[in-house]
């Protein structure tokens, strides 16, 4: 029989001798890493793992979640944040040498890069671009503040939708609406309706 090194960390409200429930937010736990720096060890960590209650804690609930945040280069005061919960995956700037694939939903704060795939069990959320090596697939929406690019199809169940243009190699196919300032795709548009600016292509 083998077991692990375990870290565990315990939180309560209240005092040691009158616990009480903790609340939503409440971090239980946390990982931090500190590098010296030639003069003396930082005063912000280089990152951190944190174990937060998702909601007010019961015997019969005690929903969690991780933020993993990682200090920018060049930088003493910002963090790049990701979330990890049972709603999906929210995070600054999502980047991936292969897929990118959740059974919720995909959120960026920035972008959403893949050097394949991009597949979402609900919705996919960007607010700049979503641009993947091959497709994007999203169970309910695909949203971009700025453009939406794979280099073989896109597919969503709802809507497709980009401030500016939504590109795919093959097709670009939803159940709802497509809208976007263009839309260029080398064989197949369809979506329930078409709402441009700009201009739309497809190969016959």
């Amino acid at each position: 029989h083998q077991t692990a090194s375990v870290f565990t960390g315990r939180r309560a409200r209240g005092t040691v001798t009158a616990p009480t429930a903790v609340t939503t937010d409440d971090t239980l736990s946390r990982l931090n890493g500190f590098g010296y720096n030639g003069t003396s060890f930082a005063n912000s960590s280089s990152g951190y793992i944190n174990i937060i209650a998702n909601q007010t804690h019961t015997p019969t609930a005690a929903g969690g979640r991780i933020d993993i945040g990682t200090l920018l280069r060049n930088s003493t005061t910002t963090y790049q944040v990701s979330t990890f919960a049972d709603s999906g995956l929210t995070t600054d700037n999502l980047t991936a040498t292969n897929t990118v694939v959740a059974g919720g939903s995909i959120t960026a704060g920035t972008t959403v890069n893949a050097g394949t795939s991009v597949n979402a069990g609900t919705f996919v959320d960007a607010n700049t671009y979503v641009n993947a090596g091959s497709y994007i697939t999203a169970g309910t929406y695909m949203f971009a503040n700025n453009s939406i690019h794979a280099g073989t199809y896109l597919w969503s169940n709802s809507y497709t939708s980009a401030t500016t243009y939504i590109t795919a190699g093959t097709n670009i196919t939803a159940g709802g609406n497509i809208t976007g300032a263009n839309f260029t795709a080398t064989n197949n548009i369809q979506g329930a309706s078409l709402t441009l600016t700009g201009l739309s292509s497809a190969a016959p």
